[in-house]
């Protein structure tokens, strides 16, 4: 269940980002920050040994390579969690762009 885990992972960091933000801090707390984020990053590497290649089936490849960016590029897909300034999702900065 690595797919839930690592959604799980992410949507309670974007809730506790917001919680933060809220309460005019600069990010989250650190215990709830770095315990949401081992569970992100241990939810890659499980799905990173279960697709041990990029295989044959519909959507397989795709997994692997999204496995491999998330566990290569955490500072880039994290990075709402230790700055506050930088919205989690992209809708807002590809609006003002």
């Amino acid at each position: 269940m690595w797919p839930v885990q690592i959604a799980y992972a992410l949507r309670e960091l974007i809730h506790q980002a917001n919680l933060a933000r809220d309460q005019g801090l600069h990010t989250i707390p650190d215990p709830v920050r770095d315990e949401l984020i081992t569970r992100f990053r241990n939810g890659v590497l499980v799905g990173l040994s279960d697709t041990t290649s990029h295989g044959t089936r519909p959507g397989q490849r795709k997994a692997r390579l999204l496995l491999e960016v998330l566990r290569d590029r955490p500072g880039d897909v994290l990075r709402f969690a230790h700055d506050l300034k930088v919205p989690p999702l992209s809708g807002q900065a590809e609006r003002d762009l």
